[in-house]
């Protein structure tokens, strides 16, 4: 992976050409319904069809992110790799609870 294929995934970025569609949740359509002058305490269904016939949205598109790995916390492999204990032509033999011979056991 090349230094500029690294740096473009250590942070969240926004998928430009794809989006989600999300239903509003309660107290959103409660307040946008609250704008318009109606007052409701009823079920979610209710309230959607009150929004609907009000010409309120009940769906919202919402961008499609593809997170990255700034603000993470690293991994066990990741920390011994740092730490000079892991050898990079014998990846496959570690594992967290030891190695196993053919049989399966420790």
């Amino acid at each position: 992976m090349t230094e500029h294929q690294r740096e473009g995934k250590n942070s969240n970025r926004m998928v430009e050409w794809q989006s989600q569609k999300k239903k509003v949740m309660k107290a959103k359509l409660i307040k946008r319904l609250q704008e318009n002058g109606v007052t409701t305490t009823q079920n979610i269904n209710n309230i959607q069809k009150l929004a609907t016939s009000r010409g309120i949205p009940i769906e919202e598109e919402i961008p499609k992110i593809i997170e990255g790995w700034a603000g993470k916390p690293k991994g066990m492999l990741q920390i011994l790799w740092e730490c000079g204990f892991i050898n990079r032509n014998n990846l496959n033999q570690y594992s967290i609870d030891g190695r196993k011979d053919a049989f399966g056991i420790l």
